[in-house]
């Protein structure tokens, strides 16, 4: 894949990271650290019970162009969603053009 067609690119997501505080109680707090058009897929769901509840848990794909600033350790902001980076993300084919990273909805449940 040599280029990523923009048109593919339609969802603006934030990629945030985390500051602990300095208080002693370690508080994470989430910054935004920079912006990024990306594509975002469903990629699998599943359901379990847990504690006599129906438990949802999503998996999703997010495809974008590359960049050596995005890492594991980033969380990532879309609309009002929070989505974790699960694994490292994926340099697809170690061209430097289009990275790839699973990521699974965070809710507070």
């Amino acid at each position: 894949m040599k280029s990523l067609p923009a048109g593919l690119l339609k969802h603006k997501v934030i990629f945030q990271t985390c500051l602990l505080s300095q208080d002693g109680y370690n508080q994470e707090t989430w910054i935004n650290h920079f912006p990024m058009w990306a594509m975002i897929e469903t990629s699998k769901t599943k359901e379990d019970e847990m504690s006599g509840q129906l438990m949802t848990e999503s998996m999703f794909k997010l495809t974008c162009r590359f960049s050596n600033r995005i890492s594991a350790n980033h969380r990532i902001l879309f609309k009002n969603r929070r989505f974790e980076i699960i694994g490292e993300p994926v340099n697809l084919n170690f061209e430097n053009v289009v990275m790839e990273i699973n990521i699974k909805e965070l809710t507070d449940a």
